[in-house]
């Protein structure tokens, strides 16, 4: 087999042997959430990763239109219709299943510091050194997330790190979704997997909920990944409907308790933001 072609498969992430490794890959485990059927996302994110030299895995997702996804353990559903008046989807499960045994196996080997992906991400030529600038400033941060939405920037937000010219570490203030890619320590992964021992939202609104898992979490300002638009979501469409789906006194009361939650939840963030102002001053004043 010619050198250039041959790829370490192994039910690891593929990587061409050949080509030069960035020095990263040496300090980060990389794992890719995908399903075994969808090869095709898995021939591509191989070819985008290596293309930036970063060795990676891939890691088999939980597929929850393939189980009773709404009886699963981890899911709390009376939580969730009683918030939101409808359940999770059973994509939103999986992937929340699938995002909690990455974390499982990040404990279970006590893995330092692991890159997350799924597997319908994009990457800016630029990634590889800027995963290399925020390892630099590891122990001050849990969990580093990647989301390439600009409005969570139009909301408040505090810059505490300058990378290099382009990409800066940031706090921000709200609750912003998105977990196709994210950097965390082997603590953060400890601590997410107690937090979702029981679970009604979604796994990224967990991430952005700051104030509940304790977590030191950051984004970076922009994002040097972005998720693929152009491909059908394997959560499917249905996380999108807003159908209420709830019946009886479910139905009449639900509302009072959506509109708790979103007040408790502006409340809060805000309140977190505010109390670590002093905490990033201190870390962050070099």
């Amino acid at each position: 087999m010619d050198l250039e072609n041959q790829f370490v498969r192994e039910g690891r992430a593929t990587y061409n042997v050949a080509m030069q490794r960035h020095p990263v890959s040496h300090k980060i485990r990389i794992f890719v959430i995908n399903r075994k059927k969808d090869a095709d996302r898995r021939a591509d994110m191989s070819e985008r990763l290596n293309a930036l030299g970063l060795a990676h895995e891939f890691f088999e997702a939980v597929d929850g239109h393939n189980m009773d996804a709404l009886e699963a353990p981890e899911y709390d559903g009376p939580k969730r219709r009683l918030y939101f008046g409808r359940d999770l989807s059973v994509g939103e499960i999986g992937c929340l299943l699938s995002h909690r045994a990455v974390y499982k196996k990040i404990v279970d080997e006590q893995i330092p510091l692991t890159l997350i992906l799924e597997d319908d991400t994009h990457f800016k030529p630029e990634f590889p050194d800027v995963l290399q600038a925020i390892i630099e400033t590891a122990g001050k941060w849990d969990m580093v997330r990647f989301l390439d939405r600009q409005k969570i920037f139009k909301a408040p937000h505090r810059i505490l790190k300058q990378l290099n010219e382009k990409y800066a570490l940031a706090r921000v203030r709200g609750v912003p979704g998105g977990a196709y890619a994210y950097l965390l320590t082997s603590h953060a992964a400890d601590t997410l997997l107690s937090k979702t021992q029981k679970n009604s939202v979604q796994i990224d609104i967990v991430h952005g909920r700051h104030w509940e898992t304790g977590l030191n979490a950051l984004v970076t300002k922009p994002s040097p990944v972005s998720p693929d638009f152009d491909i059908p979501s394997t959560i499917g469409d249905s996380r999108f409907d807003k159908e209420i789906t709830v019946t009886g006194l479910t139905r009449l009361i639900f509302p009072i308790f959506r509109f708790c939650f979103k007040i408790n939840s502006s409340l809060r963030s805000r309140a977190y933001f505010a109390k670590m102002q002093q905490a990033d001053r201190q870390d962050w004043k070099d």
